[in-house]
């Protein structure tokens, strides 16, 4: 989710908070940590980003828009696997201030399947993070199974 395209709608919701929304699109590739050898990972699709910004503390929520998939790559033998990304429609909320931070997902955040052998890496549930804390239902499926099937030729 990096920025894309320039702020879609902007509107002042009240005296307190200011509300902004803006639509982003896939950057480029950026590393992706789940083997013991370099990945990198691609998106497609749209992310909606609302920011509300109140007295002492900021608010982003992201949204998918439509689809939204990940391409995972192994650049030294050119294998790849591609899984749907988040496509909860809550996405995920963050909230800042400058002491403490909370970041929520909910719904289908990654889950790439292998035929022949299912889900090798799954994201799925409820994930919390408030002050380096994490509650929740994570599901990870067989990393194992996705690694050797990315390190293969």
């Amino acid at each position: 989710m990096h920025a894309g395209k320039e702020p879609a709608v902007g509107a002042e919701r009240d005296s307190q908070a200011a509300l902004r929304q803006l639509e982003h699109s896939p950057g480029p590739p950026e590393p992706f940590y789940a083997c013991n050898f370099p990945l990198i990972a691609s998106f497609s699709g749209t992310v909606q980003m609302t920011k509300i910004d109140n007295k002492d503390s900021v608010q982003l929520i992201f949204t998918p828009v439509g689809p939204q998939t990940i391409t995972v790559t192994n650049p030294a033998s050119g294998k790849s696997i591609t899984g749907i990304g988040p496509n909860s429609p809550s996405g995920e909320i963050l909230k800042i201030s400058e002491s403490s931070f909370v970041d929520h997902l909910n719904g289908i955040t990654l889950n790439f399947v292998l035929p022949g052998v299912g889900g090798v890496l799954q994201v799925i549930g409820n994930v919390n993070f408030a002050n380096d804390t994490f509650s929740g239902r994570d599901t990870r499926g067989d990393t194992t199974a996705f690694c050797n099937y990315l390190a293969g030729p």
